[in-house]
């Protein structure tokens, strides 16, 4: 994956003073303090600011633009999220098992897409509501009115309580 692809992947824009170098492949992420040609960074605390500067990153992953980086930044709205999904190009985890067991516990009053994919003995209870292409490991208990967000992997014997919200892309 390249620059570009990264920043489409991400709904991001490029900021760069220089010539985006497409040839560059992105192989991994890394923190912006100790990373390294082909590795993607993100920041969004003032603590590493500092090490902005100095970063040896392919790209930045960021909300705001900052003066004077090596290298160009990527500016999305939300850079946490923007992360994630960059991470699970790189680490992506195949599982075991598609789809819904037929030893999954489902509220007739909850949503669950059909793109998701629920091991035995999850259990999900009134209006709680299951996105695509989440996962959710044995013994998952998903709380009345809580929500799964897309992407997302729960481990085992993760408990959402209700009326809690998972957002996209979390592990």
């Amino acid at each position: 994956m390249n620059i570009n692809e990264l920043c489409k992947l991400v709904d991001g824009e490029i900021v760069f003073d220089g010539v985006v170098d497409d040839s560059i492949i992105l192989c991994g992420v890394g923190p912006v303090e100790d990373s390294s040609e082909g590795l993607i960074s993100f920041i969004n605390s003032k603590e590493y600011e500092s090490h902005v500067s100095k970063t040896k990153a392919s790209c930045l992953i960021t909300s705001r633009k900052f003066e004077n980086v090596p290298c160009p930044q990527i500016l999305v709205k939300d850079a946490y999220e923007a992360f994630a999904i960059a991470s699970q190009q790189f680490f992506q985890v195949t599982h075991s098992r598609s789809g819904v067991s037929s030893k999954a516990f489902i509220s007739e009053s909850a949503r669950v897409s059909e793109r998701a994919t629920l091991y035995p003995n999850v259990y999900i209870d009134e209006g709680a509501t299951v996105d695509a292409d989440a996962i959710l490991y044995p013994g998952v208990f998903v709380g009345r009115n809580a929500r799964v967000g897309e992407g997302s992997v729960l481990r085992a014997n993760v408990v959402v309580e209700f009326d809690c919200v998972i957002g996209r892309y979390c592990l």
